[in-house]
């Protein structure tokens, strides 16, 4: 997301799903600069994300578990 506002883009994406829910499970991964996180922490976009039933991870081999324990 390099320097782009992440409170921006959540709100995006958040508002997507609101409007057109998920026909399956979305994992997300995020990483945020200082610069991305003046307005919203990766923690608070995390919660943002999982009260839509988003799985959100920061840490990619978590990411890559969870997706995959879902394959199954």
């Amino acid at each position: 997301m390099a320097s782009r506002s992440l409170a921006e883009r959540i709100e995006a994406l958040c508002a997507w799903i609101e409007a057109e829910p998920l026909p399956k499970p979305l994992f997300v991964g995020l990483a945020a600069g200082h610069a991305a996180t003046r307005t919203m922490c990766i923690d608070q976009a995390i919660g943002r994300l999982h009260a839509l039933g988003v799985a959100a991870f920061t840490d990619p081999v978590a990411l890559v578990k969870a997706a995959a324990k879902a394959l199954r």
